[in-house]
């Protein structure tokens, strides 16, 4: 159903996000969508309205956080009866990125909710995906625009890095809250793979194959996890006795392929290594791209490590990558038992570690004499 003329001119002020949120908006206080009724899923709206699936998705996650809808894995998208809402949700709600930050394939946040919900299934518990802006943090954004129901049943954090201030709202408010990830702050649960073991091994076998000028270029978003895999590298550099040379050392807070290609480019430069690691597949990507503009060949000249990316990557790179993956699926499965037993009240302040998976690739080779 298109937007008539006259909504079409009152809205050309607005963002296209908020545009599809009042028309989804209208659609449901005029009771076309009544309480507990199933909405068109994200893709059906998306060419309904004639929008993207991400600026789709960012409306409906402006109605999630209005208490509107709810989300529930496998299921849908519900509309929710606002009368009676306030007698207690059976949904938790899985913090995300802000959702442009998403590709558009991306599987990370399908593989969480896959982990968390079959481990809260003895609780009658579903769990919706909310997602803001990471340039305020969680307990600020919630001041401003309030606590969702779901919210209060617990939370499971993702893709997020958990404040100080994040911390000391969800224990004053009295909400159950898990991270996948490890907080820089002490007092909340959490799930995170063992990065420092992690950085250490993968450093260890470059230098086993005899490289002895290893550079890392690595991703300052998630502070916790970056300090320990560069903790590793430096362990495993001084364990051989070689120097640790911090011009080896690169760091980024940007995810997109175009500045991250000039970033690994300005990096490289005049720098003397014989392999690389890089967090993430853009990351990973945009350095081959890179090293295939100097003429550098993968691995003869320059091995090439990835940390922490997806092992499906490889038909987009067109190469197997050597690489190094965190099991998400395992790491939200983990996440879900924390939640659970914090619900239950016999939760405690405590952590999980899990190892890092490692696949082979034709991306590492013995460094050149």
């Amino acid at each position: 159903m298109a937007m008539s003329k006259s909504k079409q001119i009152k809205n050309i002020i607005l963002s296209k996000s908020a545009q599809a949120k009042n028309y989804l908006l209208n659609e449901i206080t005029s009771k076309r969508y009544s309480p507990g009724s199933c909405i068109p899923s994200d893709n059906e709206f998306s060419t309904l309205l004639g929008l993207s699936r991400n600026t789709v998705r960012e409306a409906l996650s402006a109605l999630v956080s209005e208490g509107y809808i709810e989300r529930i894995q496998g299921k849908g998208t519900f509309v929710i009866d606002r009368k009676t809402k306030a007698t207690g949700s059976r949904i938790i709600t899985v913090i995300a990125p802000d959702v442009r930050k998403l590709k558009e394939n991306d599987p990370f946040m399908g593989l969480v909710l896959q982990g968390v919900l079959p481990q809260l299934s003895d609780l009658n518990l579903g769990a919706c995906l909310y997602t803001f802006r990471g340039d305020k943090t969680f307990a600020a954004h919630v001041r401003k625009q309030g606590i969702t129901p779901s919210m209060r049943q617990g939370i499971v954090f993702a893709g997020y890095s958990v404040t100080e201030d994040d911390v000391a709202f969800l224990k004053s408010e009295g909400i159950p809250a898990v991270s996948i990830g490890r907080p820089l702050p002490e007092g909340m649960p959490y799930v995170e793979c063992d990065h420092f073991k992690g950085a250490l091994q993968i450093t260890r076998q470059l230098i086993g194959l005899g490289h002895k000028r290893i550079a890392f270029f690595d991703n300052v978003n998630h502070m916790a996890s970056f300090l320990e895999r560069r903790r590793g590298w430096m362990q495993a550099m001084n364990d051989a006795g070689l120097y640790a040379d911090p011009r080896l050392l690169g760091q980024t807070e940007n995810f997109e392929v175009d500045l991250l290609r000039n970033e690994i480019r300005e990096f490289l430069d005049g720098l003397d290594c014989t392999a690389l690691i890089t967090w993430g597949d853009v990351s990973t990507f945009a350095a081959i791209e890179v090293l295939k503009e100097k003429g550098t060949r993968i691995p003869r000249d320059m091995s090439l490590y990835m940390y922490d990316g997806f092992p499906w990557v490889h038909q987009t790179a067109g190469v197997q990558i050597t690489m190094a993956y965190s099991p998400i699926y395992e790491l939200a499965s983990e996440a879900g038992k924390l939640l659970y037993g914090l619900i239950e009240g016999k939760g405690s302040n405590r952590t999980k570690l899990l190892d890092i998976r490692f696949a082979e690739g034709k991306t590492v080779g013995k460094a050149k004499k």
